[in-house]
């Protein structure tokens, strides 16, 4: 089966690496110091992670920057990892390296270099690559595993495990559960729960979120919201309202399976710090965007998004798996508060690489493929428009944060 562009996967489209002239980027040493802070700089950095879609083996790429980078970018001066996810927190990088099962710490120095520090093993509780990282404090993280429900506590400054608790995750016979953090609000840790058969086109349709203390190990709550099909992830806006945002995943499920009359794709809300869905707030995307699916969205600003959505002048294709590969996406932007509509076309019809995004500096960051295949371009999005801010030939957008 063909690897689809969603966030769960975080798989993309691109193609094959090819090297480029190095553009003056950061250098990486894997002989760095056993303590990482004390190579530690000072001066503004920002994390820039690639993906390299090999048929044999996957491999990644992390590296730092004075600034978000422009032009094109080569993973030349990069480390080079394998299945790994990338994480700028509290002044450091975090590589999550999900074969191994460990995390260790990286510190920039002022030039750039990226400087091995402490590594963090989980190997002893079994389970290698179904795990997310959400980052509470300098002294508090939480690794949730899904296939074991279990949460481990750990401190990313000391790099030590301090407990765990109980994730507490449903059991729904011919569905796995997928565990998508949302993030901190007030003194409560989210995730989004997805449960779901891909191949059978068979999805749980209801949104699911697990909470759980910030500050405590556990007990971890379920909410549920029977409205639509589970939002594959979200949004913690400033005032710490979490919006769940239809599509990806359960989305094409659902338009690709209309026999099982599953819910449509929508908008819900968890008030800030609440452990309940606003019985008053929903959004259906299906009716005010008029497409029948919608691949991915993206945050423009508290009180916008922007979806990526199958053009509905055109049919779906006969199977699922051409959906994600197709050229048939345009884009349309969603006032949160009422729902209205209006067309994007700063953005234009095209392909769609993957829900990965990140907000650096008060932008969105995201990636859509060029029209030949031959780039993932990453975009700036802002509520005045929408830019490129620099070109991946041959490679994948994997993630990007602000360091420093």
């Amino acid at each position: 089966m063909q690897q689809r562009p969603s966030f769960l996967q975080r798989a993309h489209g691109s193609g094959f690496l090819s090297f480029l002239l190095p553009l003056g980027l950061a250098c990486g040493t894997d002989d760095g110091a056993s303590d990482a802070g004390l190579a530690a700089g000072s001066k503004p950095a920002v994390m820039v992670s690639v993906i390299a879609n090999n048929p044999e083996d996957r491999l990644t790429y992390v590296g730092a920057f004075p600034d978000v980078p422009s032009g094109e970018v080569s993973v030349d001066g990069m480390l080079e990892f394998g299945d790994a996810y990338y994480y700028a927190f509290d002044g450091g990088v975090f590589v999550w390296e999900r074969e191994q099962s460990a995390v260790t710490r990286f510190a920039v120095t002022d030039d750039y270099q990226l400087v091995r520090g402490k590594t963090i093993s989980f190997l002893n509780y079994g389970f290698t690559f179904g795990a997310e990282l959400t980052f509470v404090s300098p002294t508090r993280a939480y690794m949730m595993v899904g296939g074991q429900s279990l949460v481990i506590v750990w401190n990313p400054t000391t790099m030590e495990i301090s407990g765990t608790f109980s994730a507490a995750l449903p059991e729904r016979a011919g569905l796995d559960t997928f565990p998508v953090p949302l993030g901190v609000s007030g003194n409560q840790v989210y995730w989004a729960l997805l449960s779901m058969n891909y191949d059978a086109l068979a999805v749980y349709p209801k949104n699911v979120v697990a909470v759980a203390p910030a500050d405590a190990d556990g007990p971890m709550l379920m909410v549920e919201d029977d409205r639509c099909v589970p939002a594959l992830g979200g949004y913690i806006m400033s005032n710490g309202d979490i919006y769940l945002v239809g599509g990806a995943d359960a989305d094409a499920i659902s338009a690709f399976n209309p026999g099982a009359a599953y819910p449509a794709s929508c908008i819900v809300r968890i008030r800030a710090g609440e452990a309940q869905f606003d019985p008053d707030y929903y959004v259906n995307l299906w009716d005010v965007t008029g497409s029948p699916a919608v691949v991915g969205t993206w945050r423009i600003n508290d009180a916008t998004v922007l979806a990526r959505v199958w053009d509905p002048a055109e049919p779906l294709p006969p199977v699922i798996d051409d959906y994600w590969s197709s050229q048939s996406f345009i884009s349309k932007s969603v006032a949160l508060e009422t729902g209205t509509v209006a067309d994007f076309p700063a953005l234009p019809k095209g392909g769609f690489s993957s829900n990965i995004q990140d907000r650096v500096d008060g932008a969105t960051y995201f990636s859509l493929p060029r029209a030949d295949g031959s780039a993932d371009v990453a975009y700036r999005l802002l509520p005045t428009g929408i830019e490129e801010a620099y070109s991946l030939p041959g490679a994948g957008y994997w993630g990007m944060g602000r360091v420093r």
